[in-house]
């Protein structure tokens, strides 16, 4: 037929494992700016296996004062696509936490995974 291009079927494999993102896991909650429980959150990265990865927690720098768990996401997606569970955390921030709150959060992070490792 003129005009009529013949079709392939492509074989194309993945190079990387496929990565779930599950937002929002409210791991811990604390006083915070006048309020008696605020809702500690954090994102988690999860490499789609049914073999246990071990897990990072990533912990955005600020200097206590900013705390976004969305930055360093090319980081974060990096460590998951090499096979760990990554969890970004949201903790409370100067001037309204003092130390050391921001570390209890760090350490509330952890135990969460930690508890929730079979999952």
């Amino acid at each position: 037929m003129p005009g009529h291009v013949a079709s392939k079927v492509l074989d194309v494999t993945a190079d990387k494992t496929e990565i779930g993102l599950i937002s929002n896991v409210v791991y811990g909650q604390g006083p915070s700016r006048g309020y008696a429980n605020v809702p500690l959150q954090m994102d988690i990265l999860q490499p789609k296996t049914q073999v246990k990865k071990p897990a990072i927690l990533f912990v955005t720098g600020g200097g206590f004062i900013n705390a976004n768990k969305d930055n360093g996401i090319q980081l974060r997606m990096h460590l998951a696509e090499h096979g760990y569970v990554v969890g970004s955390i949201n903790y409370r921030v100067a001037p309204t936490a003092k130390f050391p709150e921001p570390l209890e959060d760090v350490k509330a992070a952890i135990r969460y995974l930690k508890a929730n490792a079979g999952r």
